[in-house]
């Protein structure tokens, strides 16, 4: 039975003496068995608190483990930019700009690429403006407390649940 199931339950027994399914008639709970509801309730209540905690403590498991395998990710793939920095300077050095075997095809190959002194300062005609606009939620929290109607934005009141 579902909370709201055994709750319906508990209201029925105790308005009417005896809890019913409408269906078949059959007397499912009578007056002695709302002590027995009462704890199923509760229990059904303590079992979802603890699955619940359960999920979060799966879920922070993941999460770390996540946070550890991309380390491991960054890692290697430091190693590997390393190493291929090193055989690219090793292939341009010796004038070698291709390697091929059955296993490995590497070649040199040149490009262009425009690099940006930090400190310089170009001219607006190679400049880009890049905005980014986002509502201010402090600000506007503020703002609704202190009595203002802003069009758009509303305070809400949440109710949340603390498992521990």
């Amino acid at each position: 039975m579902t909370l709201y199931e055994i709750d319906g339950a508990i209201r029925e027994v105790i308005e009417n003496g005896i809890s019913f399914d409408p269906e078949t008639g059959e007397v499912l709970f009578e007056d002695g068995d709302l002590d027995q509801l009462q704890i199923d309730l509760e229990k059904k209540i303590e079992n979802i608190g603890l699955f619940v905690k359960n999920l979060r403590a799966e879920a922070d498991a993941i999460k770390a483990e996540e946070a550890n395998l991309k380390k491991r990710r960054e890692h290697k793939t430091n190693v590997a930019d390393h190493y291929a920095e090193y055989l690219k300077a090793y292939l341009v050095s010796t004038e070698r700009p291709r390697f091929e075997s059955t296993r490995v095809q590497m070649s040199i190959r040149r490009s262009e690429a425009v690099e940006i002194d930090p400190l310089a300062h170009l001219p607006e005609e190679f400049l880009v403006e890049k905005i980014e606009v986002k509502p201010d939620k402090a600000k506007l929290k503020k703002a609704i407390k202190e009595g203002q109607t802003i069009e758009g934005a509303t305070l809400v009141t949440n109710q949340n649940i603390t498992i521990k």
